[in-house]
């Protein structure tokens, strides 16, 4: 096999492999929750303006990381019920397949079939596709549609305030709620690892590592 093969073997085998997103979500978990002690205090009534600073930047990057840690999660659903399509698309087009591209949370979530019972979960998820897409890295956004810095904390949409930002205890519960649910229902509906592609093979059935 030419290195060129192994190459694009080895890539392919490495993004239909729903286990590598799972890991990735849980690393960065992992580092999100060291830095959520930090995040938490930034909501204390008695500390100075200088600290308070401090772990603002800290609770950016928790949600930062958070984010990222949903979205791998919600990608490994995806990946898991459509190994076989992404593989097919990798060998006919060599592209990082569009049902896996994104980092809208929300869009995610409905291709991975999560539910989303209600306006606040909806609202959450597009709060924190803000820190997917630009939010805690970036000073303001790429696009105007992705919110940009110089809107007020809270906007008015329809009949509901959304909040432009995830500055909210709140948010950082529900982080964990929904990481948990992600998980349990991760590990009921494991399956066992299957045969990798041949990506030279007419066919990829059974192509992944879940």
């Amino acid at each position: 096999m030419k290195n060129h093969e192994q190459l694009e073997l080895t890539h392919l085998h490495t993004i239909v492999n729903c286990d590598n997103w799972w890991r990735s979500a849980n690393d960065l978990m992992i580092s999100a929750d060291v830095l959520k002690p930090l995040a938490l205090e930034f909501f204390k009534d008695n500390i100075t303006e200088d600290r308070k600073k401090q772990c603002e930047a800290h609770l950016n990057t928790f949600f930062l990381l958070a984010a990222f840690a949903l979205e791998n999660a919600l990608k490994a659903y995806i990946v898991r019920a459509n190994r076989n399509k992404i593989a097919n698309e990798i060998k006919e087009k060599n592209i990082f397949p569009e049902i896996i591209r994104g980092h809208n949370l929300k869009t995610l979530a409905v291709a991975a079939g999560i539910p989303i019972p209600s306006k606040a979960d909806s609202e959450f998820l597009i709060r924190m596709s803000r820190y997917a897409i630009w939010a805690g890295r970036y000073p303001s956004a790429l696009r105007p549609s992705d919110t940009p810095t110089q809107l007020p904390p809270f906007i008015k949409v329809n009949e509901g305030w959304i909040a432009t930002k995830c500055y909210s205890t709140a948010d950082i519960r529900l982080v964990e709620t929904l990481m948990t649910y992600l998980e349990h229902t991760w590990k009921q509906e494991r399956v066992e690892p299957v045969a990798p592609p041949n990506p030279h093979s007419r066919s990829v059935q059974g192509a992944g590592g879940c």
